[in-house]
């Protein structure tokens, strides 16, 4: 099969596996089951599942030659990707209503504009700003290709995300110099929040997917050998220059880093071209998706449950939670093929 065909039909069973093993990243990092130096490898799941929702968002955009088509295929993406993010919202609500208790401390209206900034900012339902990142991200980049090359697009977005990695990871050796800086940057995100979890943060990751899609790093590809050496030099620069942040970091499990971007460009541009198929992949997708949006909710309640029980420790935590994301996903595949439950496609 070749790589237009899997393009075409999205039956690359290999980055369905690589999305599902992301999305168990996704909860090891929630859960902090591993030591901490593995933080920066796991910190790449979430930047590396924009870029692969880009490249294959932009990879059917090239395929389309008419410029209405193709808008349509925009407007259907943005609305399968918002009714997600309103289906685990509702179903979610009433466990996010608990734990957001302090967003009603100071009324019913001021809990609405807290809902409001917590849509386009970050996030309703615990973990769910990746969502409306991806939409906000994605529509930004759509409309701004229109005007902009995509080596532009790199080099604006790429400044956008340096700024995100000093907000994020060397804030406190700024402020030291300029602290001018903190009463400005305090005053910004009291109105929005810290850039590592909106859209701010995506903006670079989903340019370097349609770069993908459009061949722009195609040279990268061509030479896998020199890719796959710069690769994991970057990787093990990027465990340095986390070792060296977390030292100045107050909330490390922000991190933004600068290291992270060649390591993520040379990362998939080896695992694009690894493809073979598998008749399951569409339910291992499924899995991933409904595993983004549900886990965090999932860790709190089993996390008390443990404490109250048998005892807690992120082991026990990390391995109930992925077995219940692959228990919840087996009954709405099961279930939405029933008349009355195919709702349920809303899931994922």
């Amino acid at each position: 099969m070749s790589m237009n065909d899997i393009l075409e039909n999205r039956t690359n069973s290999f980055l369905d596996y690589v999305k599902a093993i992301l999305a168990i990243m996704v909860v090891a990092l929630h859960a902090i089951v591993f030591p901490d130096y593995t933080f920066p490898w796991l910190s790449l799941a979430v930047p590396l599942f924009f870029i692969m929702s880009s490249y294959f968002f932009f990879a059917k955009q090239n395929r389309i030659d008419n410029d209405i088509e193709r808008h349509e295929a925009y407007k259907k993406y943005i609305q399968r990707n918002f009714m997600f993010y309103i289906f685990w919202f509702l179903v979610l609500l009433p466990a996010t209503i608990f734990l957001r208790k302090s967003w009603f401390e100071n009324g019913i209206l001021w809990a609405i504009g807290r809902v409001i900034k917590g849509f386009l900012f970050n996030g309703t339902f615990m973990a769910s700003w990746f969502i409306m990142a991806l939409i906000i991200g994605v529509t930004i980049i759509y409309y701004s290709a229109k005007k902009l090359s995509n080596k532009k697009l790199f080099y604006i977005t790429g400044l956008i995300y340096a700024v995100v990695c000093l907000r994020c990871s060397y804030y406190p050796l700024i402020i030291s110099t300029f602290p001018w800086i903190d009463v400005l940057v305090n005053s910004i995100e009291s109105i929005t929040a810290e850039p590592m979890s909106n859209f701010v943060f995506a903006l670079f990751w989903l340019t370097c997917g349609k770069c993908f899609a459009d061949g722009t790093f195609e040279k990268f590809e061509d030479n896998r050998f020199i890719t796959g050496i710069i690769t994991v030099l970057s990787a093990l620069l990027l465990w340095i220059e986390w070792e060296y942040c977390k030292g100045i970091m107050t909330k490390f499990h922000l991190a933004a880093l600068f290291l992270m971007a060649p390591t993520l460009i040379g990362l998939f541009a080896i695992l694009k071209n690894i493809n073979f198929y598998r008749p399951y992949s569409l339910c291992i997708r499924k899995f991933s998706t409904i595993t983004y949006g549900v886990h965090a909710t999932a860790l709190t309640f089993i996390s008390a449950a443990l404490k109250r029980t048998i005892g807690f420790s992120e082991l026990r935590q990390f391995v109930i939670g992925v077995m219940f994301c692959i228990l919840l996903t087996a009954i709405i595949i099961r279930l939405e093929k029933q008349k009355h439950f195919k709702w349920l496609r809303y899931a994922y």
